[in-house]
Parts: structure tokens; C-alpha cells; sequence
């Protein structure tokens, strides 16, 4: 079985919304949650989808989902604190469901233009190798901070790559991890540090350059160009 959680328990601080969570602003009076949600439906690999909101907006989910009839959706929970509360959740509510051999593909809400073909490499690598994340590589400089404002080392830009989602894991190993993580009292950047961290070895495919995460205005922007442009189909 294959399972998507989908995590959009964050309200957006970086957007300047302050009414709206970015995963529900629209885009062609489309949220956009659901051009995440519909990339996993429309997937014939993808059984179930697990999502993750604002406890206060589950009921607007709930709708959003009829609205669009994304009938995958398995099950609509609330986020807690951080991310990483939030995903625990959702993975909570997949053991639930599912058994601990489920690969799960964990996505952020806001994060709507990943492809079909990235949703086939990341459960096709995950099943033949292991666990599975998809990069994009570096084109701008990347340098080292500097606390006293000194630019730091600079680094080659083909040694750095940038994680994006979903990334893909066997539903009983990052379950694992999550206990790990709270056990420890840490929290981390995303699931890739976090299984890391604990010893799990992590594979890299590349995917789409649109792969991008809504987090500011800007952000936003470009994804409402690349709806504009056609850029969502694929």
C-alpha cells in the first residue's frame, strides 16, 4: 500500500495573511491544498491519503474535499504544535489504517507542484533501495553564515543539493523515528534530518524543477504564474 500524508497545520506567518493559512488562499479560486490533494488522487499508485490541517479548519477540509470529490481521503486530523507534531499525527492515524509495511510519501500541504512522475520514482526508489528524497541541485552560491556578518566559506554548488517532498518511507521505520524524536525531546527541520539523525540511510532522485514550497508572497506568485502558464498539468 501506498499512502500520502499530507501535513498543513501551520498558519503561514511568513505569507503576511493573517486571516488565512496558505494552504487555503486560492489560486483560480482554487485552494492550495487541494492542487496537492488532487496530484495524489489523480495517481493510480497512491491507495489512501492522510491528511493533516489547523483543528479549526477541519471542517472547511472536510468541505474542500467533497467540493472536489477526492475520495482517497481516508481520514482528516488535526496538526499539533510543529511539523513534526503534525506529521506524527498523521502517521499516527495511518498505522491506524494501514499495516507498518505502508510506504508513506510525506508532503506539505503547500507544496502543490510536484509531478506524477515524482510520485512513481519515490515509491519505485523506496521499494527497490530504501527510503527516498527528492533533490533538486544548487544555482545560486551557497556560503557558510558568518556570526559577525563575514561572509563565510563558500561552497561548490555541485556538492549541495536541495530536499524537497514527498519524501518516501517505510511506515514502521519512520514511526520508529518519530518515537526516537520524542523520546529525546528534539525537533527537526523535516523527516530526511530526523531519519538521519537516527541512522537510516536516505536515497536522492531528482525531481522537477517547480517542485517549490509555498512559504512567502513571493512564493506564491510564482505559483500562480505557473497555473496561469498551464505549468500544473503533467
Amino acid at each position: 500500500m501506498n499512502v500520502a500524508v499530507i501535513f498543513a497545520g501551520g498558519v503561514g506567518k511568513r505569507m503576511n495573511t493573517s486571516n488565512t493559512p496558505k494552504q487555503f488562499l486560492k489560486v483560480n479560486n482554487k485552494e492550495i491544498l487541494a492542487y496537492t490533494i488532487d496530484k495524489f488522487q489523480k495517481s493510480e499508485l497512491i491507495d489512501g491519503i492522510i491528511l493533516v490541517v489547523l483543528k479549526d479548519y477541519i471542517d472547511l477540509t472536510n468541505e474542500i474535499c467533497k467540493k472536489y470529490d477526492f475520495a482517497k481521503v481516508r481520514r482528516i486530523v488535526g496538526g499539533g504544535e510543529t511539523g513534526q507534531e503534525s506529521i506524527y499525527n498523521g502517521l499516527i492515524a495511518s498505522k491506524e489504517l494501514y499495516d507498518d509495511k505502508t510506504l508513506v510519501l510525506i508532503n506539505d500541504g503547500v507544496r502543490p507542484m510536484i509531478t506524477k512522475n515524482d510520485i512513481e520514482l519515490a515509491i519505485e526508489l523506496t521499494k527497490n533501495k530504501g527510503n527516498a528524497i527528492p533533490v533538486t541541485k544548487a544555482v545560486d552560491t551557497i556560503a557558510i553564515n558568518s556570526k559577525d556578518g563575514e561572509l563565510g566559506e563558500i561552497v561548490k554548488r555541485d556538492a549541495v543539493l536541495y530536499a524537497k517532498a514527498p519524501q518516501t518511507f517505510i511506515l514502521k521505520e519512520i514511526l520508529e523515528a518519530h518515537e526516537k524524536a520524542r523520546k529525546d525531546k528534539l525537533n527537526f527541520i523535516d523527516s530526511a534530518s530526523m531519519m538521519q539523525y537516527y541512522g537510516y540511510k536516505l536515497y536522492t532522485f531528482n525531481c522537477g524543477e517547480d517542485n517549490i514550497k509555498i512559504t512567502t508572497p513571493i512564493d506564491y506568485d510564482i505559483f500562480k504564474g505557473l497555473i496561469e502558464a498551464g505549468k500544473n498539468a503533467d
